[in-house]
């Protein structure tokens, strides 16, 4: 099998992996609070296991090297993790699944002001647009219930790309130290807020599945993915846990987006998509010419 099939096989798997983090969050049927605290403190174990396969007799050194990179790392992945629950629980799937495919464009411009990467046209044509599209999903919601979860969406979108320029800053770092610390520390936050933390065996199940295994799991798998594809490539097949997580909710639960965020989702699915093809085209094109 070839190195790019491979990566395609991998990516693909993490994808559908977290496709049905959504739709868990739904059945668990809590308050935002706990489930922050569970979904974040099971993360964080299960983290730990992973770790503990990966290091195996190296725990202890890597414990020992954390530094101010894995702090921010970690505080950026626990601010995504708040955020992202707090968006799911006050408005619709795929409002919040389409505000946050956003985050590599928006990636790609904090790239431009704090890394001095050079921005193409097509790049910030595509932001705009982006932006278009999620201004009309949130000012549809203004004074109506779902705006609270609109905006945290957008701010997870933030802390997304934010997370992702922080790793750029350090090519081939390892981040599972930061999203372990990242996990446990947005538990600990949220801890004060927690009403109950009891849970019934149904619920404890689909937490652990969550926390435990998929999250760990997904994480893993598309943090392999540039060994093996262009950046691009991955972001464009990240899309399709756009697609799958609200389809997962509509089948799970019956929850059926709006025609505004069903043509709002395509207009930005459809930009983050060119916008990849075209950057692929463009990572090919400087090989070829480098190599030649």
């Amino acid at each position: 099998m070839s190195n790019h099939r491979k990566g395609v096989l991998i990516v693909g798997l993490g994808v559908i992996t977290i496709s049905p983090d959504a739709l868990i969050i739904r059945l668990l049927h809590m308050d935002s609070p706990s489930i922050v605290f569970w979904r974040g403190l099971l993360t964080s174990i299960g983290f730990l296991i992973l770790a503990s396969i990966l290091y195996r007799g190296r725990m202890r050194a890597r414990v020992a090297s954390i530094g101010r990179f894995d702090l921010v790392v970690g505080l950026l992945n626990g601010l995504t993790n708040i955020l992202f629950v707090t968006a799911i629980t006050h408005t619709a799937v795929a409002n919040t699944l389409v505000i946050l495919a956003a985050s590599p464009v928006f990636g790609a411009v904090l790239s431009s002001v704090f890394l001095g990467d050079r921005i193409r046209r097509e790049t910030w044509a595509a932001c705009l647009a982006i932006l278009a599209g999620v201004a009309v999903i949130v000012h549809g919601n203004f004074g109506g219930p779902n705006l609270k979860g609109d905006l945290a969406a957008f701010a997870g979108s933030l802390c997304t790309a934010s997370f992702f320029v922080v790793l750029r800053r350090r090519p081939g770092s390892d981040p599972v130290p930061g999203i372990t610390m990242g996990s446990l520390f947005s538990a600990l936050v949220i801890l004060p807020a927690v009403g109950t933390f009891a849970l019934t065996a149904h619920q404890f199940v689909l937490a652990a599945l969550l926390g435990l295994v998929l999250l760990p799991v997904a994480i893993g798998l598309i943090a392999t993915g540039p060994a093996y594809l262009p950046a691009p490539e991955i972001g464009l097949m990240t899309l399709l846990e756009t697609v799958l997580g609200p389809l997962w909710v509509w089948l799970g639960v019956g929850e059926e987006p709006s025609r505004a965020s069903v043509l709002c989702g395509a207009l930005i699915v459809a930009v983050l998509a060119v916008h990849s093809v075209f950057s692929l085209r463009g990572e090919r094109e400087l090989r070829l010419s480098g190599g030649a």
